[in-house]
């Protein structure tokens, strides 16, 4: 495993031990779970910001500020009814946040489970999984923050945008 995936495998104990009440997945089951069903009962909540969204997603993402109104978070989310909601961020830990917060919220909107994205979309991209941007298809991340850089195992691949 190489550094930053190690350091990834780190920052996801630290995480789940700060946020034992939240529920986490990993890119392997919703990638397959989005596969294998033939109606999609999954529902991606990005809480990142704007510009972090703006260099790439998950495909089918919908973006949610990690601060928005209860109203603002069950508008953005959508139709949830009888579906899973996974949040998710750069590694995991405004994802956690959020889905702690907003958990009981989702639920009652009619959402069967809320999950936090292990890893965030750090790990979607170092497991080579695909990303999206408003023009298609992309392999570029945003970096969030200098710390987080290293946590990249492709770092060729980090946006240069401002931050």
């Amino acid at each position: 495993m190489s550094g930053g995936g190690r350091r990834t495998g780190l920052l996801e104990l630290l995480i789940a031990a700060l946020y034992r009440d939240v529920s986490t997945t990993g890119p392997g089951e919703i990638a397959g779970r989005c596969e294998a069903e033939a109606e999609d009962n999954t529902v991606l909540l990005d809480v990142r910001t704007a510009g972090e969204f703006a260099v790439s997603h998950l495909p089918g993402a919908r973006r949610v500020d990690p601060a928005a109104s209860p109203a603002a978070v069950v508008a953005a989310a959508g139709d949830i009814a009888g579906r899973r909601v996974v949040c998710y961020c750069a590694v995991g830990v405004r994802s956690a946040r959020f889905a702690q917060r907003c958990e009981g919220l989702l639920l009652q909107a009619g959402a069967v489970a809320v999950h936090n994205l292990s890893g965030g979309i750090f790990r979607w991209h170092n497991e080579q999984r695909p990303l999206v941007d408003a023009q298609g298809k992309t392999e570029r991340v945003h970096p969030y923050a200098r710390p987080w850089d290293n946590l990249v195992v492709r770092r060729h691949l980090l946006a240069t945008t401002p931050r």
